[in-house]
């Protein structure tokens, strides 16, 4: 057994064994064109390919899906791993179909975990927001920046007027 691996039980109560899964979920995969590093900060950087359920995939109103157009890519910090930042950098693939008015409109699947235009997991998001009931925004700060999460006070004080 892999040093890094353990036992983490999901939704479906199947155990996961290694830490690939257990980060990612199964629709996230490793892009074999660029190799995960660290950067000079210390922080971990990943580079996954979003790769969806197979099977026909169609558009919000149950569209047909035609093409691709490119891909997007976005990057999310997640949880830390072994107390350093981690960064997920995000590829997913843009597709495209025809509205009932025929205009052409293109859009990304959802990413299990990781909302559109969210910066932060959700798994990481519930964590802040759990820190951030117990705590003061600046002690709060302090204790996920020794535990190798990037934020600053202001994050945890705009999450509290969030919840009210």
């Amino acid at each position: 057994m892999n040093k890094l691996s353990f036992i983490r039980i999901h939704e479906e109560n199947k155990p996961v064994h290694d830490i690939e899964s257990s980060l990612f979920g199964e629709d996230l995969i490793k892009d074999a064109d660029r190799q995960d590093y660290r950067d000079k900060y210390g922080c971990l950087h990943f580079f996954r390919i979003h790769a969806p359920e197979t099977g026909k995939i169609s558009g919000p109103n149950g569209e047909k899906c035609i093409s691709t157009n490119g891909y997007q890519e976005r990057i999310c910090q997640t949880m830390p791993v072994g107390g350093q930042t981690a960064y997920v950098h995000i590829r997913q693939e843009r597709l495209v179909y025809f509205n009932k008015h025929g205009k052409k409109v293109t859009f990304v699947l959802p990413v299990k975990g990781y909302r559109f235009n969210q910066r932060k997991s959700d798994e990481l998001t519930v964590f802040l927001l759990s820190i951030s009931l117990f705590c003061s925004a600046n002690v709060a700060a302090h204790v996920c920046q020794s535990m190798g999460i990037d934020v600053c006070h202001d994050t945890f004080v705009t999450r509290r007027i969030d919840l009210t």
